[in-house]
């Protein structure tokens, strides 16, 4: 190729706007693709922001597990006595009834059991709810002692749920759950041998749902009685 087309040629690439290197593909490759400077800083700000969310869900899931329970126990309970669960009134917010919290004192109930029998020498056994004792609404301390007579039962086992969140995904709200209340009643004379003084409110990210704050709640109140 003589000088003259060389030029003619190079001054072609540069009127049509193409690239040098296109004329002539074998002397000149085309440079490797690298992150810009503003892509990269973006990088390190999600990363960043990735690393800080994790550590605030890393500690309200430890929180769930700090929680501690104030009781008074006046005296303790016989190995092998028979304790009579009462089903757990469900989850509330404001005072009231909500979708997500049905079946939640059915929950607690369940859960409370399976922990008594595993934790302590003592018969637990659930009531099963019915359109007088269910989980609706608290169940008074005579409506208790009347099943546990029923049942031939040492001791009732009377707990209630309170407010609780289930928050939305991305929100950056805890879910949380509430244990209102909670009394060991003896049945032979009414007197309560284990009560619960405060509510106890278990806390954690909203990562999944708040039914293992119940489950939680369950080894705390079991735990407590058998301490």
């Amino acid at each position: 190729m003589d000088q003259a087309k060389s030029r003619k040629l190079m001054s072609s690439a540069a009127r049509d706007g193409d690239r040098l290197d296109n004329a002539y593909p074998f002397f000149a490759p085309k440079p490797k693709s690298y992150l810009t400077a503003p892509t990269s800083i973006l990088m390190k700000k999600i990363t960043s922001f990735l690393g800080r969310a994790l550590a605030v869900i890393g500690c309200l899931v430890v929180l769930s597990g700090c929680a501690s329970m104030s009781v008074t126990k006046s005296e303790p309970i016989a190995n092998g006595s028979k304790i009579l669960i009462m089903p757990s009134r469900d989850v509330v917010q404001g005072g009231k009834a909500h979708a997500r919290g049905e079946g939640s004192g059915k929950n607690l109930q369940v859960a409370v059991q399976r922990e008594l029998s595993t934790l302590t020498p003592f018969k637990a056994t659930s009531f099963d709810a019915d359109a007088k004792l269910n989980h609706s609404a608290s169940i008074a301390k005579s409506d208790a002692l009347e099943a546990g007579k029923s049942a031939a039962a040492d001791y009732v086992l009377i707990l209630d749920l309170g407010e609780f969140r289930n928050a939305a995904p991305m929100t950056f709200r805890s879910d949380f759950v509430t244990l209102q209340s909670g009394s060991l009643v003896r049945v032979s004379d009414g007197k309560e041998t284990w009560v619960l003084n405060n509510p106890v409110v278990l806390e954690k990210s909203n990562i999944g749902n708040h039914l293992i704050l119940i489950d939680n709640l369950a080894k705390l109140v079991a735990e407590s009685i058998v301490r």
